[in-house]
């Protein structure tokens, strides 16, 4: 979600952290803002896309919430262009 799409690959994670809650994220930014990227991944979607970027979220890993093996590419692009649209929208 780095630049919304726009294909920049310089945004490489440095470790990974498991964040199930709001408060994870808002514990782990405050804590490392300007150490390492904060990259939320699992449950992440258009719907809290805003609130985790408040927190301190520089960019997201989707999965789930762009693809299942059952959806078309309509479907699929129509979910990517949500979630481009709620990072759009929350900066």
């Amino acid at each position: 979600m780095a630049a919304a799409g726009a294909g920049r690959g310089d945004q490489q994670p440095r470790f990974w952290i498991v964040l199930n809650v709001h408060h994870d994220v808002t514990s782990v930014a405050s804590s490392y803002k300007f150490l390492v990227p904060l990259w939320p991944v699992g449950g992440v979607g258009p719907d809290n896309i805003a609130a985790l970027r408040r927190v301190g979220a520089t960019g997201f890993g989707l999965g789930g919430s762009l693809f299942k093996p059952d959806m078309s590419v309509a479907d699929i692009a129509a979910r990517a262009r949500a979630c481009v649209d709620a990072w759009r929208a929350s900066a």
